[in-house]
């Protein structure tokens, strides 16, 4: 279920666990109950960048 315009949400820090992922950046509860995945698009565009640079030079 999708947020669309304005939505309130609690931002739950994520496990060390998760640590080595860059393009996440937390997660919170839906109201029906789900577990949703807060993306740091920011960081998810620097890391295609670098990829896209890396298959470029090879």
């Amino acid at each position: 279920m999708a947020c669309r315009g304005q939505c309130q949400a609690v931002i739950k820090p994520l496990s060390p666990v998760f640590s080595g992922i860059s393009c996440l950046s937390g997660s919170t509860v839906l109201g029906s109950g789900e577990v949703a995945l807060i993306l740091d698009i920011p960081a998810l565009l620097k890391l295609l960048q670098a990829r896209q640079a890396g298959n470029l030079a090879a």
